[in-house]
C-alpha cells in the first residue's frame, strides 16, 4: 500500500515576509526567524566581487570590496547563528522550511558564507581556503540534494512555482566562481554545468507559472529579480574558469540576462506599492551580480558604453545593497523579523 506524504504545514503563512508593523493579533519568536534573510550572503558577495573588478578598471579603491564582503561575512555569521539556534529551539522548523515551496530554496545560500572567507583571504590563506572550499562544495551539494529531493517527493501546484526555484541552481554556479581560482577546474567545471542544467530545466516551468497562474502576491514581487541571476552567474562562473577571458558563450549568458532585466524595467513602477520585507534581498543579490558580469564585460572590451553599463550597475546594486541593509538591520532592532501568528 503506497503512503502518501504528509507536508508540514507552514508555521506563517507564505506571503508574510513583510517587516511592516505586527498586528495585534501576531506573536514574536525565533520560530519566525525567516529563512529568506540567507539571501543577503549572496547579496553582500555579489556587490563585493563587482567593486574587486572595478577597482582595477575604474581606479577605485580596493578597500570597498573588501569592506562588502566582510561585512557580508560578519552578516552570514550572524544570520546563520540565527537561524541554526532556531533550530535548536524549534527542531522541526528545519523540515517546515525545507517541505515549503518557497522557503527552503534559501538554504541554498548557507554554505556561502564559507565562499566568502575565501574571497576575503585566500591570498593570505592558501591551504585553509582549500579546506574551506572543498567543504563549502560539500555542503552545498547536501543541501541541494535535500531541496531536489522534496521536489520528487511530492506533487507542486503550478501556482506554488516560483522564481525562488532558481536558488538551488545558482549556489551550485557560485562554487565555481571560487574554485577557479583556486585551481580546480574539473570540479568547477562540473559544478557549472550541473548549475546551467538545472537552470534550463526550471526555466520554462517558472515561465508556465508565472504566464498562466495567478500573479506573485505583492510582498513577493522582488522575487522576479532572481530570474536574473543564473545566466549572471553562468556567464562569471565561465569567465573565471577562462582565467577573467569572457568568451561568445559568457557574453551570451550576459546578453540574455540584460534582456531579461530590460524586460522587467516597466514593472517597477508597481515596486513603489510594494511592502519592505526579506523578500528585497532578492533584488540587491540580482543586480550585484549582475553589476560583476558587466564588470567583467567593460573589462574584456573596452567599450565606453559598456563602461557607463557597468558603473551604472555598480551604483545601482551598491545602493540597493546599503539600503535593504539599513532597512533590515531597523527591521531588526524592532523585532519585526520574529513575527508569526498566534496558535
Amino acid at each position: 500500500m503506497r503512503m502518501s506524504i504528509e507536508t508540514p504545514q507552514p508555521t506563517a503563512p507564505e506571503d508574510n515576509e513583510s517587516a511592516e508593523t505586527a498586528e495585534e493579533g501576531e506573536i514574536r519568536s525565533i520560530r519566525y526567524f525567516p529563512v529568506t534573510m540567507l539571501a543577503g550572503i549572496l547579496s553582500f558577495f555579489g556587490t563585493g566581487l563587482a567593486w574587486e573588478i572595478a577597482a582595477p578598471a575604474f581606479g577605485l579603491p580596493i578597500l570597498v570590496a573588501k569592506i562588502f564582503i566582510g561585512f557580508g561575512l560578519g552578516y552570514a555569521l550572524a544570520v546563520i547563528g540565527l537561524y541554526v539556534a532556531r533550530q535548536t529551539r524549534h527542531p522541526s522548523s528545519l523540515r517546515e522550511d525545507l517541505c515549503h515551496p518557497r522557503r527552503g530554496n534559501f538554504l541554498a545560500a548557507a554554505p556561502l558564507g564559507l565562499l566568502m572567507i575565501i574571497e576575503a583571504f585566500a591570498s593570505h590563506f592558501d591551504k585553509i581556503a582549500d579546506s574551506i572550499w572543498l567543504i563549502a562544495c560539500l555542503a552545498t551539494m547536501v543541501i541541494c540534494a535535500m531541496i531536489l529531493n522534496q521536489w520528487l517527493s511530492r506533487r507542486f501546484r503550478p501556482e506554488e512555482v516560483s522564481p525562488a526555484w532558481f536558488l538551488p541552481s545558482s549556489g551550485l554556479l557560485i562554487i565555481p566562481i571560487t574554485g577557479a581560482p583556486l585551481g580546480y577546474p574539473d570540479i568547477s567545471w562540473m559544478f557549472a554545468a550541473a548549475g546551467i542544467l538545472l537552470w534550463l530545466g526550471l526555466f520554462p516551468i517558472t515561465l508556465n507559472r508565472l504566464l498562466f497562474c495567478r500573479a506573485l502576491s505583492p510582498v513577493l514581487m522582488p522575487d522576479l529579480f532572481l530570474l536574473i541571476v543564473p545566466p549572471t552567474l553562468a556567464s562569471i562562473a565561465i569567465t573565471r574558469l577562462n582565467g577573467g577571458y569572457m568568451d561568445d558563450m559568457a557574453i551570451a549568458f550576459l546578453g540574455f540576462a540584460l534582456l531579461v532585466f530590460v524586460f522587467f524595467l516597466p514593472r517597477l513602477r508597481r515596486f513603489k506599492d510594494v511592502p519592505f520585507g526579506m523578500p528585497w534581498w532578492c533584488c540587491s543579490l540580482s543586480l550585484g551580480f549582475l553589476a560583476t558580469a558587466c564588470m567583467y564585460y567593460f573589462d574584456h572590451t573596452g567599450y565606453l558604453a559598456a563602461g557607463i553599463l557597468a558603473g551604472a550597475m555598480l551604483l545601482i546594486s551598491t545602493a540597493a545593497t546599503v539600503a535593504i541593509t539599513l532597512l533590515s538591520l531597523s527591521a531588526f532592532a524592532r523585532g519585526k523579523m520574529f513575527r508569526g501568528p498566534k496558535s
